[in-house]
C-alpha cells in the first residue's frame, strides 16, 4: 500500500526575500518565475511545480461535480465566506474555496488553514477515486479540470503517471501534515515563524517524502 506524506507551510509565513527583506510567502512567492526558492527553506530539492489561482481552484471543483468534505468545527466567517456545521458536506467550487480560506474563526489560524486546505485536497483524492473505481475513464475528467486551470512544468507523462498512482492511494494513509510554526507580527502585519522542530521533519522527509 502506498504512503504519502502532505507537508503544508501557511502563505503568511515569514521568510528572507532574494533582496535580502523579509516578508510573507505568499508575497515572495510573485508566480512562478521569482527567485524566491522555496526549497532554500527545506533543503528539499523540488522536481516539479504547479500553479492554480481561486478561480482555478473553483473551477476545478466544479469540473468535477463537487467534493465531499467532512467539516472537522464549526465555520462561520464571512471574510471567506465559509459557513458550515461539522460534518460531510458536499461543497461546490466556491464552497470549497471558502472553506480553504477560512482563517478567522479556526482554532489556530493560519496554522488551522493550512490544515484544512490538506483535509480540501485528501477529499478530493477520496472522490477521484470513487470515481476512477466506478469508471476508468473518469480519469480523463479529472486531469482535463487539472490541465485547464493549472500553470505547471510537470510533462504530460508525467502527470499521467502521478494520476494512475493517486489512483492507487488510500485518503487514509496519506499524512496531512502542517509544518510546526508559532503566530506573530511584523509591524502591522501578522505573520507565521517557522518552529526550530521543523527542521526534523524536513530532514526526516528529504530522502524518501515521508514523514516516517
Amino acid at each position: 500500500m502506498l504512503r504519502v506524506t502532505g507537508t503544508a507551510g501557511a502563505d503568511d509565513l515569514e521568510v528572507q526575500l532574494y533582496h535580502g527583506y523579509a516578508d510573507k510567502l505568499e508575497v515572495a512567492f510573485n508566480g512562478v518565475k521569482t527567485t524566491y526558492d522555496t526549497s532554500a527553506i527545506t533543503a528539499i530539492h523540488i522536481d516539479f511545480y504547479v500553479l492554480t489561482t481561486v478561480g482555478g481552484l473553483t473551477s476545478m471543483v466544479n469540473s468535477v461535480g463537487g467534493v465531499t468534505v467532512d467539516v472537522p468545527y464549526p465555520m462561520h466567517d464571512h471574510y471567506s465566506g465559509a459557513d458550515f456545521e461539522p460534518g460531510p458536506v458536499h461543497m461546490n467550487g466556491k464552497q470549497a474555496l471558502s472553506f480553504a480560506r477560512d482563517r478567522h474563526d479556526v482554532p489556530n489560524g493560519d496554522l488551522s488553514r493550512s490544515m484544512d486546505q490538506g483535509i480540501l485536497f485528501l477529499s478530493a483524492l477520496g472522490e477521484f477515486r470513487d470515481d476512477f473505481d466506478k469508471s476508468p475513464s473518469s480519469l480523463l475528467t479529472w486531469m482535463g479540470a487539472g490541465l485547464r486551470n493549472i500553470e505547471t512544468d510537470l510533462p504530460i507523462d508525467e502527470m499521467l503517471k502521478l494520476t494512475f498512482t493517486a489512483a492507487q492511494v488510500t485518503p487514509a494513509k496519506v499524512k496531512n501534515l502542517v509544518v510546526p510554526a508559532t503566530v506573530g507580527t511584523v509591524g502591522a502585519a501578522s505573520v507565521v515563524f517557522i518552529s526550530s522542530s521543523a527542521k526534523d521533519i524536513y530532514a526526516n522527509m528529504r530522502d524518501d517524502g515521508l514523514d516516517n
